[in-house]
């Protein structure tokens, strides 16, 4: 599988109020959430980033991992923040993002994602057929 000149970021900086925890610490699969993602955009991508608060820079789990982290103007507004943060930070490339709370994500799905992007739009987003 030939990477792109895609560029993956992984949104773990969510503050968790609902759940109550970190969700990219979460293992579903016997290691946690946000290195599975970061993994599999690995598979996709030449570079990839997690999208973390500035306070979790230095978190065992994420401090050895590349990191984008909110810009002041896009603070507290969610996954945005994340996303709008890392277009700041390279507005040239194109980025394949994955929220770190989507554990049942796979290479297909990115894939099909991938193989149906119009890089002449701003964006492409996948939209399940049944949900």
């Amino acid at each position: 599988m030939e990477k792109l000149k895609l560029t993956g970021l992984v949104l773990v900086g969510g503050q968790s109020r609902r759940m109550g925890q970190d969700k990219g610490k979460l293992k579903y699969s016997g290691k946690e959430q946000a290195l599975v993602c970061f993994d599999l955009l690995k598979k996709f991508c030449a570079n990839v980033f997690l999208s973390t608060r500035e306070e979790q820079r230095d978190d065992p789990l994420y401090k050895n991992h590349p990191q984008i982290h909110d810009h002041t103007s896009y603070q507290n507004i969610g996954p945005l923040g994340g996303i709008l943060s890392a277009f700041a930070t390279n507005p040239q490339t194109p980025w394949l993002v994955l929220g770190c709370d989507l554990p049942f994500v796979d290479e297909q799905t990115l894939q099909f994602l991938i193989d149906h992007r119009d890089s002449s739009q701003i964006a492409t987003a996948y939209r399940s057929s049944y949900d």
